[in-house]
């Protein structure tokens, strides 16, 4: 279904989701062949980065198939997402794919309201089997693995040496680069003055050279016949369900705002470098990218051998540097920012990327 107009009023936030609205929304996606929605009770959940979020008990008419989702998770954004641009979005990404055998949440419908540009994403409400973990603490290694094998399983899905889908090509990834590359250009001298003397001037140097030779080292990776996915583009360990039992049940990732095309090892380095200590880097950090390439062996991926791994791994950390500075010109707490820019220049000596420049 494309951006058009959708039967009103489409809901701006939970409390206007009603039962005619969503047992219309579930007829439309298949998930109720036959009776309706009688009633609707509303769980707020917390901000959701950008959106808003709640937790939603249906209830049916006896004639209602049996099967239809007595529980589902809602997320609407209303705000104009700034990197449009540069990201297709969660309702693109859910459009295009409902979740079937990958680990993700069983989407029901995901709608874009093209008067006010708002989205609406009906996801299945996992609360019962899946929990997640209270920021900034890291889940325990059993886990980590787990999540790192979730993302293996989805870049080995979308995996391609061919132009990805989605209408995009090479050439538009590259261009893409460009406009990055003059975005962090014109924010670094803004960046740096909030700094101030927080940031000695070789710190402030490095960080200048990176943004100066970060797009052509990207451009030569993403050239043709290099393999490429579909990249998460916020890999972090608070934005993925963990299994309440893990023999069960594996992890779910959640929170596809940023989703692009890409080399799938970035993913890891913004999971893992950007988010971690050294000490638990060195204790996990090999043991988690072999436990990631042996899932994407297990998927069938072929030439892509652990040397290629461990360099892409390094060069994602390298545009990790992005990050802290896109936070910090969005206001996002200084305790998110401050710390992703520290661990970005341990990170950057113990993975010796300053080789790579």
């Amino acid at each position: 279904m494309s951006a058009a107009a959708l039967e009103t009023p489409f809901p701006l936030q939970p409390g206007q989701v009603t039962v005619d609205w969503l047992t219309r929304r579930l007829r439309a996606g298949g998930a109720l062949t036959s009776g309706a929605v009688t009633a609707v009770a509303i769980e707020s959940n917390r901000l959701w980065n950008v959106a808003q979020t709640a937790r939603l008990t249906l209830t049916f008419s006896a004639d209602a198939d049996p099967g239809a989702p007595a529980r589902l998770f809602v997320k609407i954004r209303t705000q104009v997402d700034p990197y449009a641009h540069l990201f297709p979005g969660e309702y693109a990404f859910y459009r295009q794919t409902r979740g079937e055998g990958l680990p993700l949440a069983p989407c029901f419908d995901a709608l874009c309201d093209a008067t006010t540009g708002a989205t609406c994403i009906l996801l299945a409400d996992l609360g019962a089997s899946h929990r997640v973990e209270p920021w900034p603490l890291p889940p325990a290694v059993p886990m980590c693995a787990a999540a790192v094998t979730a993302l293996a399983q989805l870049h080995a899905h979308w995996w391609t040496c061919d132009d990805p889908v989605d209408g995009q090509t090479r050439e538009t990834l590259v261009a893409r680069e460009d406009i990055t590359a003059d975005a962090v250009a014109g924010l670094l001298p803004g960046f740096f003055d909030v700094l101030g003397d927080r940031l000695p001037a070789e710190r402030r140097a490095l960080i200048a050279t990176v943004g100066e030779r970060l797009p052509a080292l990207r451009k030569a990776r993403l050239a043709p016949g290099t393999p490429l996915t579909r990249l998460h583009g916020d890999a972090h360990w608070w934005n993925i369900l963990y299994p309440r039992d893990l023999a069960r049940d594996g992890c779910i990732w959640l929170d596809w705002e940023d989703w692009r095309h890409d080399f799938g090892a970035g993913d890891l380095a913004h999971l893992i470098a950007l988010h971690w200590y050294p000490d638990r880097r060195a204790r996990h950090e090999d043991n988690l990218l072999a436990t990631y390439h042996s899932a994407l062996l297990g998927a069938g991926i072929t030439g892509y051998d652990r040397n290629d791994l461990d360099a892409d791994y390094r060069l994602g950390h390298l545009g990790n540097l992005v990050i802290p500075v896109f936070q910090q010109e969005m206001n996002s707490p200084h305790q998110s920012w401050w710390s992703h820019l520290e661990r970005w220049f341990m990170a950057f000596e113990d993975l010796d990327c300053r080789a790579l420049l």
